[in-house]
C-alpha cells in the first residue's frame, strides 16, 4: 500500500436519488442539485466522493464540477458489457480522469483489460461481490462451489479478485472483512477498497448491509484495507461535515 493520509483514505459515498414526483426533465435537474450540494458540503476537506449509477443522468460533468472545488471523484457505476463498450466508456472517461472508477468483475479479462487500457490515468477497481449479499444469496446467483471450510462468499471474492489483477486492474473493492486473505492473494500492492465501513460513534438505523460483513475504520485498516467507502453514518447525519470530520479523526489513529 502507498502512503495516504487520512484524507485520501476516505471516500465519502454520495447516493444521489431521483425524485419521482418531479417530471423526468425536472429529476435531472434535482440530481444535478443534489450532487452540487454534496460536492460544495464536503469541499476542502480532502476527501473523495463517490457517485453512484444517478449521476450517468447528467454525464460525466460531475467530475469537472467537482474539481472546482479541489474535491476527487469516484465514479461508481459497476460498468459491465463486452469488451469494445467497456473500451468506449474508458474513452470517454480518460479526459476527465476521476480518481477511481468501478466495473463488475464478472467482465471477461478482456473487457477488463481493455477498460484499463483506456484509463491508464485512473485506478480501475472491480467490484467483487457486493456487501449486501449474504452466503444464500452467492450461492443462488453464482452457483458457488467452495472449497472445504471456505464460505462461498469468501470463493467467489477472491476468484473475482484474482481475475481482476490478471486483467491489470489497479484494485478491488470488498468487504473489509474479505481484506487478509485478498491481501495474502494479490500482494501488497493491490488497491483493497473497503465497502460497508461503519464507524464505531455513527450508527445506521436500519441499516441494510450484512452485518457480519461490516467493520470499523480501525479494523479495516488492521486487516489490511487501504481505502474506507463510508456512506449514510455520514450523509445520514445532523451534521454531515462534522461527522466527516469525526471519521477522519478515527482514520488518523489507524497505524
Amino acid at each position: 500500500m502507498g502512503a495516504f493520509s487520512p484524507q485520501q483514505r476516505l471516500v465519502i459515498a454520495i447516493d444521489l436519488k431521483p425524485n419521482r414526483a418531479l417530471p423526468p426533465k425536472a429529476r435531472i435537474l434535482d440530481l444535478w442539485k443534489q450532487a452540487i450540494e454534496a460536492i460544495q458540503r464536503y469541499a476542502n476537506l480532502g476527501v473523495t466522493l463517490k457517485f453512484n449509477s444517478a449521476a450517468r443522468a447528467f454525464g460525466y460533468e460531475i467530475c469537472e464540477a467537482a474539481k472546482a472545488y479541489g474535491v476527487e471523484v469516484f465514479l461508481d457505476f459497476k460498468l459491465i458489457d463486452i469488451e469494445e463498450t467497456l473500451r468506449i466508456d474508458g474513452m470517454i472517461q480518460d479526459g476527465i480522469m476521476p480518481r477511481f472508477t468501478t466495473c463488475m468483475a464478472q467482465n471477461s479479462r478482456q473487457a477488463l483489460s481493455g477498460l484499463k487500457a483506456e484509463l491508464m490515468d485512473s485506478s480501475v477497481i472491480a467490484v467483487t461481490i457486493l456487501t449486501s449479499l449474504n452466503e444464500r444469496d452467492c450461492l443462488d446467483i453464482y452457483n458457488s462451489k467452495p472449497n472445504k471450510g471456505q464460505t462461498a462468499i469468501e470463493y467467489e471474492t477472491l476468484k473475482f479478485a484474482r481475475r481482476a489483477k490478471e486483467a491489470g486492474l489497479d484494485g478491488v473493492v470488498s468487504s473489509a472483512k474479505d481484506a487478509p486473505a485478498l491481501r495474502n492473494l494479490l500482494g501488497a500492492e493491490f488497491l483493497l477498497i473497503g465497502a460497508g465501513i461503519r464507524p464505531k460513534a455513527l450508527l445506521v438505523p436500519g441499516d441494510d448491509q450484512n452485518q457480519d460483513r461490516v467493520m470499523t475504520p480501525a479494523k479495516a485498516g488492521a486487516a489490511g484495507t487501504d481505502i474506507f467507502v463510508v456512506g449514510r453514518p455520514i450523509t445520514g447525519d445532523t451534521n454531515p461535515r462534522d461527522a466527516a470530520q469525526m471519521v477522519l479523526e478515527e482514520i488518523s489513529t489507524i497505524g
